[in-house]
Parts: C-alpha cells; sequence; structure tokens
C-alpha cells in the first residue's frame, strides 16, 4: 500500500494530482498550522498579457495563522473577481 500526505494548496500544481493518483490512501493533513504568504492560499501563474508571473491569491481572514488549516476562513472581500479576472486570459 502507498500512502500520500500533504498539505492542501490553492490552486494545486499538476504534480499533486499525479501524486494522488499514485496513491494507494490519500490523507489531507489540514491539522497543520496555517501560513499566511505561502502556497496554502496564493499560487503563481504565467501571465499572458506581461512577462512573468502573475500571483492569484484567495485572501484568508487575519489571525488565522494562529490556527489549522481546517480552521482558516476565507474573508469576505470580493476576491472571486479578481481571480476570475486573472484567470479569463486562458479561456
Amino acid at each position: 500500500m502507498i500512502l500520500g500526505l500533504m498539505q492542501p494548496y490553492f490552486f494545486p500544481y499538476l504534480e499533486y494530482f499525479r501524486l494522488i493518483a499514485s496513491c494507494s490512501r490519500w490523507v489531507v493533513f489540514d491539522t497543520a498550522k496555517f501560513h499566511r504568504g505561502t502556497w496554502m492560499n496564493r499560487n503563481r501563474i504565467i501571465s499572458r498579457r506581461n512577462p512573468g508571473w502573475r500571483y492569484i491569491v484567495a485572501p484568508v481572514v487575519k489571525g488565522a495563522s494562529v490556527d489549522s488549516v481546517a480552521a482558516a476562513r476565507l474573508s469576505g472581500e470580493d476576491w472571486r473577481a479578481t481571480l476570475n479576472d486573472r484567470l479569463k486570459a486562458y479561456a
């Protein structure tokens, strides 16, 4: 049996899904401490409009870095519109 264990990521990369597919059992490690400004709530994509990278972020309520990943909550900001705008170029 192959057991896989990783913390959740915002917009996981392709290798993450390949790892899941190669395991007999997969565990989402959401009891780990949440850290702001890490890949847990942001990721980067190649910009199609300008050279280089663009970051996409799911804003988390302040103070979440003292809690586990499972306890972190998205802020009420209208971040979905910004995310959709950044991803429009790929549609």
